[in-house]
C-alpha cells in the first residue's frame, strides 16, 4: 500500500485518501478530486505479494479526468447562426454527462414547440427533434437547475440563438402517379405545388411506343436518369409565373393543350422544374378518349374498355399486353361489350404487365400495377396472389429438440385445380432443405410422392448442432411449403401442473374458485412451489353449434372500425403450494363495467425449489346475463315497401334453447351525412358523419322453443340496425345486432368515399348449392353508370354488364357445385363525364361469397386396437372415413 500514490498530473501533489482492501483488491478513497483536473494513479516498482516472494518490477500508471463542471460548450447550429437547416436535429454538447430527466425539464424553446430529446451514449450530447419553422428566430435555452449525473447544476441559464433558412426551392406534381390518365375530351390541366421559385417551367415531348412501355413499366424509373426525349419530339415548352409569399407553398395549374390548339390522343412526357430550383420531376401523359380496366387470373388477363365521355362499352379495340421487358406476349380485340381475353403465360402475379389498346389514330394504357387503394386485399378477403398448381403441407412431429434427436416430418400434396383438389401423379420427386438458425444448410433430402400424394422421412440433428429457430422447405416443382421446429438444450421438467377452475361459466357477481395442482412425473405432490397467476378479460361473442344462423354480437356502423371492448388484466397474485401440492384462490366476477359477456383467460406459473418454471392456463365464461338473444335473418337485402323480418331465439348461457323469453326488438335508420372539407394544401376530402333514428319497436315473447320473430316495413332505401335486448331474472341485460340493407328508386348516400372502393352486401354468411344468392351493389354516384360485374375464383368464372341509374341494385348469383367451397363477387363500376358532370371516375367492389363444404367434407375416425399399451407393444389403429 505504500508504493500507491494518487497524483495530480498538474502539479504532482498527492491526493490524500484512505486504503482498505477487499480479499485481493486495493480500494483507495480520495478525500476529494477537483472537477476537470487530471489525475494520475502509480503503482511503484518493489510492491511485495501478500503472499510468496513475487516483485512488481516495472511501475504501472494509468491516468484519468475528472468530469468538468458542467457547462453548455457547444452547439448545432451554432449560436448567431443565420441560415440553419430547418429539417435537421438540434444538439448541444456539453462539457460532462448530464441528466436526461432533468434537461427535458430545464430546456426552453421559444418560438414554443414540443420537442423530443435523446442522448448519445456518453450523455454529453443531447439531439433535440422537434418541428423548426422556416425563416423562424429561435432561442434555446437550457435552465440554471440543469444537473449532471452527479447533481451538480449549470449554476446559469445558457442559451443559444439562430435563424432557421428559407424553405428550398422546389417544384413537384401534385399527382405522385409516374402516369397521368387525362381525358382527351375534357380539360387537361397538370397541377403542380411550388414553394420559393419565381416560376414554374414545363415541357412537352411526344414518345412512340416503345420509349413508353419502356419507361412505364415496374423497373423503368432508372432509364429517366439517362432518358433524354428527341428534339424532334418537343412539342412546346411555356412557364407559369409563381406569385407567392416567402416559404408559401401554392398550387398552380397548367394546360397541356396550347390555347385554342387541343392536344391530340397519344403518348406524352412532360417535364416540370422551377426557376431558381435544381429539382425537376417527369410525368408520362395519356391523353385518351378511352379507359382500360384489367384484371389477371390463372393464365389469363381480361381488360374491359370503355368511352370516358359516354362510359359506354369500345367495339374493336386492339389490344397488346407487354412484360418487364417490353415485350409483346398477347393480343386480343374487344367485342361489343368492350371485353378481351387474353393467354398470359405468367404465373407470378408481380411481374409488371402493360396493356396498350389502338383504335384508329387513339390510344388507351393500363399498368398491372395500377392497384393503389384497389388491390384484392383491400376488400377483406382472402386473397391468394399466386396460381399453384400444387397445394404442398408438410409437419413435423414436434416444435422442439435437443442436438442430437431425430426430426421425423412427413407431408401430403394436393393437385390444385382453382380450389378443386385430387391426387397428384405418383412418383413426382419432393426436394426438403433444411437450415440452421444461421441460415446454413445442414440437411437435404429427396423423396418420391407415394399414390397417396404423401412423403415422409427424419433428419438426424448433429450432437454439435447450432441452437436457435430451424427451418425447412418442401419443394415439389415450382410450388414450396415449409416447416419450422426449435433445437434447444432444454431441459425437462421434473413436474407437471394443472388450473382448474370450479365451473365453465360464471354469472355476473359470481365467485369463481382456482386450484393450482403440481405433482411429480414418477409420483408426489409438489410442495413450496411459488405460484404466479394473472386473470385477463377478452371478448366473447356467443356462437354454439346448430345456431349458425344467428348472430349474439352486438355492434353499430356508427363505431365503425369495429374496436372489440378489452377488459385486459384486471386481477394477479402469488402464492405457494402446501404438502398436498395444491393452491387454491378465490377470484370475484365483476362486470359492471363491461358492456358484454367476456372470456375469463387465467394464467399461472409454478417455480419449484430448483427453479424450473411450467406455465399452465384455464378459461371460462363470464356471462353478462343468464339469457341471450340471437338475431338472423331469411333476407339481408330488401327493397321499399316490402316487409323485412328477423328470426330470433332464446338461450341459455350453454346454447339450450329457452322458451317464453320477452325480448325487445328495434328498429333504427342509418344514414350518412357526407361534406366536402379542405386541407392546408388545398386537397378536397369528403368527411362522414352518422346517425341512427329509431323506426320501429316491437316487444315478442318467444314460444316453448325459444323462438321468434319481428318484422317492420322500410318506407326508405338505406341500412337499418336491428337490435334486441333481453333481461334475466336478475335484470342483467344481453344485446345482439344486425344490419338489413334496402334498395330504392332514388338515389341513396352510402357514405361517401375518399377511395375507389365500392361496398357489397351479401345477404347470407354462407351458402348452400342451390341457393341464390342475392349482393347489393350500393349506387356511388347519383348518375348513369355502367358496371362490369364478375364472379370469379382463381379466374373469371362468369361476367356481365349491369347498368345503374344512381339506384343501388341486387346481383343474383345462383350457386352451383362448382362454386364449392367459395366465390368472390366483383363489380367495377365506371361513370362517364358526360353523365356526372365532372371528370370520369369508378369504383371497384368484391366480396366473398362462402358455400357449404358438406358435401365434400370426409368425417376421418380413428380407432385404437385397445385402449391400453404397455411400453413397446405394437399400437394398431383403424382408420374409417366417411
Amino acid at each position: 500500500a505504500e508504493r500507491f500514490t494518487l497524483r495530480s498530473v498538474d502539479d504532482g501533489v498527492a491526493v490524500p485518501g484512505e486504503i482498505t482492501w477487499e480479499e485481493d483488491t486495493l480500494v483507495f478513497t480520495p478525500q476529494a478530486l477537483t472537477r476537470g483536473v487530471a489525475y494520475e494513479v502509480v503503482l511503484a516498482q518493489g510492491a511485495v505479494a501478500a503472499s510468496g516472494d513475487a516483485v512488481i518490477e516495472t511501475t504501472y500508471t494509468a491516468r484519468f479526468r475528472v468530469a468538468p463542471e458542467p457547462s453548455l460548450i457547444s452547439s448545432v447550429p451554432r449560436s448567431g447562426a443565420k441560415s440553419a437547416p430547418y429539417d435537421e436535429l438540434v444538439q448541444l454538447s456539453f462539457s460532462c454527462p448530464v441528466d436526461r430527466e432533468s434537461l427535458m425539464e430545464q430546456l426552453r424553446v421559444e418560438p414554443k414547440s414540443e420537442f423530443y430529446v435523446w442522448m448519445d451514449e456518453t450523455e454529453t450530447l443531447a439531439n433535440i427533434s422537434m418541428s423548426l419553422q422556416p425563416s423562424t428566430s429561435y432561442a434555446v435555452t437550457v435552465g440554471a437547475g440543469l444537473q449532471d449525473r452527479f447533481g451538480a447544476t449549470l449554476g446559469k441559464d445558457a442559451t443559444i440563438t439562430f435563424m432557421t433558412a428559407p424553405r428550398r426551392p422546389g417544384v413537384w406534381l401534385r399527382s405522385s402517379r409516374p402516369v397521368g390518365l387525362y381525358d382527351a375530351n375534357g380539360a387537361l390541366n397538370l397541377y403542380a405545388s411550388a414553394v420559393n421559385v419565381s416560376s414554374v417551367d414545363f415541357e412537352l415531348y411526344a414518345l412512340d411506343l416503345d420509349e413508353f412501355v419502356a419507361l412505364a413499366r415496374y423497373g423503368g424509373w432508372p432509364n429517366w436518369d439517362e432518358f433524354q426525349p428527341e428534339r424532334s419530339s418537343f412539342l412546346r415548352q411555356w412557364s407559369v409565373k409563381v406569385n407567392a409569399k416567402l416559404n408559401e407553398v401554392t398550387t398552380i395549374s397548367a394546360s397541356l393543350s396550347e390555347p385554342r390548339r387541343p392536344l391530340e390522343s397519344g403518348l406524352y412526357v412532360v417535364r416540370v422544374s422551377g426557376g431558381g430550383s435544381q429539382s425537376r420531376e417527369h410525368q408520362l401523359v395519356v391523353v385518351s378518349p378511352y379507359n382500360l380496366v384489367l384484371k389477371t387470373g390463372a393464365g389469363e388477363a381480361y381488360v374491359w374498355a370503355t368511352d370516358l365521355e359516354t362510359g359506354q362499352p369500345v367495339e374493336g379495340m386492339e389490344l397488346t399486353i407487354y412484360d418487364d421487358s417490353g415485350m409483346a406476349i398477347a393480343a386480343a380485340t374487344t367485342d361489343s361489350d368492350g371485353l378481351a381475353t387474353a393467354p398470359l403465360d405468367i404465373s407470378d402475379p408481380w411481374v409488371p404487365l402493360t396493356v396498350v389498346g389502338l383504335l384508329g389514330d387513339d390510344s388507351a394504357v393500363v399498368l398491372r400495377n395500377w392497384s393503389d387503394g384497389i388491390s384484392p386485399w383491400e376488400f377483406d378477403v382472402p386473397v391468394e396472389v399466386f396460381s399453384q398448381p400444387f397445394r404442398v403441407f408438410a409437419f413435423s412431429d414436434r416444435r422442439i429438440y435437443r442436438p442430437g434427436q431425430t426430426v421425423y416430418y412427413k407431408g401430403y400434396v394436393r393437385a390444385d385445380d382453382d380450389g378443386v383438389y385430387s391426387l397428384p401423379p405418383t412418383g413426382l420427386p419432393v426436394r426438403l432443405e433444411v437450415f440452421d438458425s444461421q441460415g446454413r444448410t445442414v440437411a437435404q433430402d429427396q423423396l418420391m410422392l407415394s399414390e397417396n400424394g404423401t412423403f415422409d422421412g427424419a433428419i438426424l440433428l448433429s450432437e454439435s448442432a447450432s441452437l436457435g429457430y430451424y427451418y425447412a422447405t418442401v419443394a415439389i416443382q415450382d410450388q414450396f411449403a415449409d416447416l419450422s421446429f426449435m433445437v434447444a438444450e432444454y431441459r425437462k421438467p421434473e413436474f407437471q401442473g394443472s388450473l382448474s377452475l370450479d365451473k365453465t361459466d360464471y354469472a355476473d357477481g359470481d365467485v369463481a374458485e382456482a386450484q393450482v395442482a403440481v405433482s411429480y412425473f414418477f409420483g408426489g405432490e409438489v410442495g413450496a412451489a411459488q405460484v404466479v397467476w394473472t386473470a385477463l378479460k377478452e371478448p366473447y361473442a356467443p356462437s354454439w353449434e346448430g345456431l349458425d344462423d344467428y348472430t349474439f354480437d352486438d355492434y353499430a356502423l356508427s363505431e365503425w372500425p369495429y374496436i372489440a371492448e378489452y377488459g385486459g388484466p384486471f386481477a394477479d397474485g402469488t402464492g405457494e403450494t402446501g404438502a398436498d401440492g395444491t393452491y387454491t384462490f378465490e377470484l370475484p366476477v365483476d362486470l359492471s363495467e363491461d358492456k358484454s359477456s367476456k372470456r375469463l383467460l387465467l394464467q399461472a406459473s409454478v417455480i419449484d425449489a430448483n427453479n424450473q418454471e411450467v406455465s399452465i392456463n384455464a378459461s371460462a365464461i363470464l356471462h353478462k346475463a343468464q339469457v341471450y338473444a340471437g338475431l338472423g335473418a331469411d333476407l339481408y337485402v330488401g327493397r321499399v315497401g316490402e316487409q323485412l323480418s328477423v328470426n330470433v331465439i332464446t338461450v341459455d348461457t350453454a346454447g339450450a334453447p329457452l322458451g317464453a323469453q320477452e325480448v325487445t326488438v328495434e328498429f333504427f335508420k342509418h344514414e350518412w351525412y357526407s361534406v366536402q372539407e379542405e386541407t392546408e394544401g388545398g386537397d378536397v376530402y369528403w368527411v362522414n358523419k352518422t346517425r341512427e333514428t329509431a323506426v320501429a319497436k316491437e316487444a315478442i315473447d318467444t314460444d316453448e322453443r325459444g323462438l321468434g320473430s319481428a318484422a317492420f316495413t322500410p318506407e326508405e332505401g338505406g341500412a337499418y340496425r336491428v337490435r334486441t335486448t333481453v333481461r334475466d331474472a336478475a335484470g342483467n341485460e344481453n344485446h345482439s345486432s344486425l344490419y338489413l340493407w334496402v334498395t330504392s328508386d332514388r338515389f341513396i348516400n352510402w357514405g361517401q368515399a375518399n377511395d375507389n372502393l365500392l361496398q357489397l352486401v351479401a345477404d347470407k354468411d354462407e351458402y348452400a348449392v342451390g341457393d341464390v344468392a342475392r349482393v347489393l351493389v350500393p349506387a356511388p354516384f347519383d348518375a348513369s353508370a355502367l358496371a362490369w360485374v364478375t364472379v370469379e375464383r382463381g379466374s373469371v368464372l362468369e361476367g356481365t354488364l349491369v347498368e345503374f341509374d344512381g339506384v343501388s341494385q341486387i346481383i343474383e348469383v345462383p350457386i352451383t357445385e362448382e362454386h364449392v367451397p367459395n366465390i368472390f363477387l366483383s363489380v367495377v363500376m365506371v361513370v362517364g363525364s358526360e353523365a356526372l358532370g365532372a371528370p370520369a371516375t369508378f369504383k371497384v367492389g368484391t366480396v366473398e361469397l362462402p358455400v357449404d363444404i358438406s358435401s365434400r367434407r370426409l368425417d376421418v375416425i380413428v380407432t385404437p386396437g385397445k385402449a391400453t399399451y404397455q411400453p413397446r407393444q405394437e399400437a394398431e389403429y383403424t382408420i374409417t372415413t366417411r
